[in-house]
């Protein structure tokens, strides 16, 4: 692989290719970055640091980070509801292919159905038969398991990235082989065996065979894209890298994709790793005051993968084959017009055919590299309908770049003047108060700068009394940084989410004081979070799902999720049908109070409704027999309240001693009652 290879000139242009990018992205997006991570973090830019005395206030008020938790719980709370309810769904065709649909009734239902039967009526309840099959499916790869993260974990770090730097990645789904740890036992164990019975059981890592979509976020600082593109889908390739510790490397080597013998002669040529710190990695880790930066890596190697376009010529180069490259039906065409062209053909010659159709072509492919001249695995993409396996949320796109801007950039200058006015009112609160000039030389007193309530000094004469002591009455000023402050928070507010939002408990003024005004500023709010919403689904949520239902029909080998399907993005159309719902309930709730409705509506049944849409859990309603019980309680109540109310009214009239009489008069008049009851 040295020298002047083929393969050896792929990885040299390829590495230039990354050196390009990554320079190209440290000179343009990674300063923007750090800046964004310190003001998340509510730390000073190093600029402004060295300006800030050591006398100086240092508050940082970390108003961005405020807006980015509460932007993000927001939108989880919408994309992924409490209820579980998942924000896609299959579509299934309205009308399925009639051979299909016989055969999907032989394979599946074990049904023999004759050659004459009219399907049609009956082909629309298969096809959603099996779009519900590939729902749970899908939904059983996307849930949580026992080593892997949960769809929702992983786009929940998704979208964190896109709210902090404006861009969140989503990568997959690509293919993994399921592996479960467990104890083996050895051969030749037992009767006459080499090994002790209880010493051949083995701890070890299995594969069951089965085939499982893998999905994860990418770090934004690991993402180096084509820099030339605006656009994800107008990409050439995309670079990312990733630290991988000497046994993930071992791990590497055994899997049949990558070259086994090339990565032990690498381990051994860097047996303590080949990673050394990025520029940008020294700067991230020294955003934590408790964390020492390293001065380097040591026994981690830093591994390069790429997904983007290569020509054939350099694929055969590095080893792949040409039926990996063409389709068998491909292949045939060529031999067939090459075998027009001459009588008489040779293994040879349709191989060289072969090689030379595949040469001029492009294919998407994966390329993964060790340094910058080691590559270790080279294959044709496997997956088929997607190209790259990348997906972009931003939260502000920049149409000049393939990157975007989060929140920290938004709202920089009310982050910076609302710093400035903090810091300035507690600088001066700090010096504010009476300042005292005195002369020494016209004080006798040892100790004149020891100045308190009764303090008495001695002077010659009066004109020393004049010239001895002058005072100068600093104000704080408060009020006024205060109001800057204020204002740097309504700022703030307009360029991202009010401050109601968050619940932070302050009262909403203005059109926030009525139930009216303030379901007008909620839904407000709520315009700017169904765009969000809306270009989460056009981003993410309809690509990726679309991804993994091609995934599906590609390596699944169960016959009944295979369908003719779309794929639905439920996320901004459900926000605004469950508003729209929601507020037709309460609306509801509220015409039957009016007394001409009264006992006309079921109230529990519906207050359970306008709970649910609230995503309220019903757990908080009474039980019938609960409810029953707290309508006594409430009436006894009610009772004794009006009881005591006439007995005050009784006692103020007539007394004390009246009352008393009465009281016994009545005492003894329900026993009497009570007792003859009870006889009867």
């Amino acid at each position: 692989m040295a020298g002047s290879t083929p393969l050896s000139r792929l990885a040299g242009t390829l590495w230039t290719e990354f050196a390009d990018v990554r320079a190209r992205r440290q000179q343009h997006m990674e300063s923007v970055w750090l800046e964004d991570a310190r003001q998340y973090k509510g730390r000073y830019d190093p600029d402004i640091e060295a300006r800030l005395g050591a006398k100086r206030s240092r508050a940082f008020m970390r108003l961005t980070k405020i807006k980015c938790d509460v932007i993000l719980a927001r939108l989880l709370d919408l994309l992924f509801p409490s209820t579980g309810e998942a924000n896609w769904a299959i579509a299934p065709t309205p009308k399925p292919h009639p051979a299909w649909v016989r055969r999907y009734l032989a394979e599946v239902a074990q049904q023999d159905i004759p050659a004459d039967a009219d399907l049609e009526p009956i082909a629309p309840k298969i096809a959603e038969q099996a779009a519900e099959a590939m729902t749970l499916e899908m939904k059983d790869q996307l849930a949580e398991g026992p080593s892997r993260r949960g769809y929702r974990s992983v786009n929940r770090s998704v979208l964190k990235s896109g709210l902090i730097y404006g861009l969140g990645i989503l990568k997959g789904p690509l293919v993994e082989r399921r592996s479960e740890m467990r104890w083996v036992f050895l051969d030749g164990a037992g009767e006459g065996g080499a090994l002790d019975i209880l010493q051949a059981w083995d701890l070890s890592e299995v594969e069951t065979g089965e085939l499982l979509p893998y999905f994860t976020d990418v770090l934004i600082w690991n993402f180096y894209p084509d820099m030339d593109c605006v656009n994800i889908k107008d990409a050439r390739f995309v670079w990312e890298t990733s630290l991988l510790l000497k046994a993930d490397m071992e791990a590497l080597a055994q899997r049949t994709s990558f070259n086994g013998a090339v990565i032990r002669d690498y381990l051994r040529q860097f047996p303590e790793g080949d990673a050394t710190l990025e520029p940008f990695e020294r700067d991230l880790r020294g955003l934590d005051q408790h964390a020492e930066v390293p001065r380097d890596l040591t026994h981690r190697y830093r591994v390069r993968e790429r997904w983007g376009f290569l020509s054939g010529a350099d694929l055969l180069d590095a080893g792949v084959s040409v039926e990996r490259l063409l389709p068998e039906s491909e292949r045939q065409g060529v031999v067939l017009r090459l075998a027009a062209q001459k009588a008489k053909l040779t293994a040879q010659d349709e191989a060289d055919a072969l090689r030379q159709h595949v040469r001029g072509r492009e294919y998407m492919s994966n390329v993964w590299m060790l340094g910058e001249s080691t590559i270790i695995k080279a294959v044709v993409s496997p997956l088929r309908g997607v190209r790259l396996p990348y997906y972009l949320w931003y939260y502000e796109k920049d149409e000049s770049s393939i990157f975007g801007e989060g929140v920290p950039r938004v709202m920089r200058d009310p982050q910076a003047a609302l710093n400035a006015a903090v810091r300035k009112m507690l600088d001066q609160a700090a010096i504010s108060g009476v300042m005292f000039g005195i002369n020494e030389q016209a004080c006798r007193d040892d100790d004149p700068q020891d100045i308190h309530n009764g303090r008495v000094f001695l002077f010659e004469n009066v004109e020393d009394v004049e010239k001895a002591i002058k005072m100068w009455l600093i104000p704080a000023n408060t009020e006024h940084y205060l109001h800057i402050v204020k204002l740097m928070q309504l700022f703030a507010d307009e360029v991202t989410t009010p401050s109601f939002a968050q619940g932070s408990g302050r009262r909403v003024k203005g059109a926030g004081e009525t139930a009216s005004g303030l379901s007008m500023l909620m839904g407000a709010l709520q315009i700017n979070l169904k765009e969000l919403v809306r270009t989460y689904d056009d981003c993410i949520t309809s690509p990726f799902v679309k991804a993994l239902y091609h995934w599906n029909m590609q390596f699944s080998q169960k016959p009944e999720i295979m369908c003719d399907a779309d794929v639905v993005a439920k996320g901004s159309s459900a926000l605004i049908a469950k508003e729209i719902h929601g507020e037709k309930l309460i609306k509801a709730a509220e015409l039957s109070e009016r007394p001409r409705f009264a006992g006309m509506t079921k109230e529990r049944d519906l207050l359970a409704e306008i709970f649910r849409k609230l995503d309220v859990s019903a757990d908080l309603l009474r039980t019938d027999e609960e409810f029953a019980e707290w309508q006594v309680e409430q009436a006894r109540h009610a009772a004794r309240a009006q009881v005591e109310a006439v007995l005050e009214a009784v006692e103020e009239k007539f007394g004390p001693e009246k009352v008393e009489e009465a009281l016994a008069m009545l005492l003894q008049t329900t026993a009497a009652q009570t007792r003859n009851v009870e006889a009867a």
